[in-house]
């Protein structure tokens, strides 16, 4: 398996570039600061059905007036995420009935999944049981808080709804709504499959992206990205700024000792548009079966070929370069 990492910066134009600071690979799942869950998952996993796409930030109100309500998100080719997002509200008793109390005005709002529906007890369906979540248990003084993202195509009607979480970013492998996927560990398994993952493993454990994240046939490079009131205003006049997926092509050769040699096309993983900081870091990812042959494993170049858009990758790296070499003694990677 071969992982490559691109970061780029986000332009105010529209138009993007490698950006100075490179983001290493995530060896492993990265927790999120001062928060529960995951800022990023692991770049190395198993290959995917779909490119995951993640967004880590914050809803913004176009051009920092505050606001009570505001729609938000992205698209990115053909697939689009938006959100309702209110400032904070509660449950309050009118009458004879419970309604949202009004939202408090705001500027930012955190993308974050403590905002999200949710409730750590089993009494929810995995869609909706985001064991950080608000707006089905009470707090510490009685007060059930609304969640501060809605779906744009469920809203929450009344107190007994139960919507499915909606949020942005990664879904740790434990939650519930990925949990599900992930097979039965029992007697038989241990006895029969350990360490190897369950038989009935459902593929889509290893997505790592909120369902409507999910970009089944894979990113290609190129698509056109629109982001909806997720940047800070001084970047995006009227809350909309929009630009280009860079459209890069690797080709990987893996050698053997025995001369022989596979060649193979890296796919987007994973893209994560982290608009706070106007960046974007797309993951490239090759897995090649040589389960027989994994003692003469060699290395694997990673050669990038030439592609008009490719301007930024061509004022460093040349018309055709290697990016990284690695083999089985070595652990090499460079974030392209």
């Amino acid at each position: 398996m071969v992982a490559v990492k691109a970061t780029y910066s986000i332009l105010p134009d529209g138009n993007v570039e490698l950006a100075g600071e490179q983001l290493p690979l995530n060896h492993g799942p990265v927790p999120a600061e001062g928060r529960a869950g995951l800022l990023y998952d692991t770049d190395l996993g198993p290959s995917k059905l779909a490119t995951d796409v993640v967004l880590n930030g914050s809803a913004w109100a176009p051009n920092g007036e505050p606001v009570r309500t505001l729609r938000a998100g992205f698209q990115i080719g053909a697939t689009s995420h938006f959100a309702t997002v209110h400032g904070d509200r509660y449950w309050e008793r009118k009458l004879w009935s419970w309604r949202p109390s009004e939202a408090a005005a705001f500027v930012n709002m955190p993308l974050v999944y403590e905002r999200a529906f949710g409730g750590d007890t089993p009494e929810l369906p995995p869609a909706s049981r985001n064991p950080v979540g608000r707006g089905y248990a009470p707090d510490a003084e009685a007060r059930v808080w609304l969640p501060n993202l809605e779906s744009a195509t469920q809203p929450i009607r009344n107190r007994n709804d139960i919507p499915p979480t909606t949020g942005f970013g990664v879904l740790p492998a434990h939650w519930p709504a990925r949990l599900q996927h992930g097979g039965t560990y029992d007697d038989a398994w241990r006895n029969t499959r350990h360490p190897l993952p369950p038989a009935d493993l459902d593929p889509r454990f290893w997505q790592i992206a909120p369902p409507e994240q999910q970009v089944s046939g894979r990113l290609s490079g190129g698509e056109a990205v629109t982001l909806l009131n997720v940047t800070p205003p001084q970047f995006a006049s009227g809350g909309r700024l929009t630009f280009r997926l860079p459209k890069v092509s690797l080709v990987c050769e893996t050698r053997f000792y025995d001369g022989t040699r596979e060649h193979s096309r890296p796919v987007i993983h994973t893209v994560i548009l982290e608009p706070d900081e106007l960046r974007v870091c797309v993951v490239y990812h090759m897995a090649l079966p040589c389960h027989e042959k994994v003692n003469l494993l060699e290395q694997t170049r990673v050669t990038m070929k030439r592609r008009p858009l490719d301007k930024a990758w061509l004022a460093l790296f040349g018309d055709v370069q290697s990016v990284a070499e690695a083999s089985p003694e070595s652990d090499t990677e460079q974030p392209a």
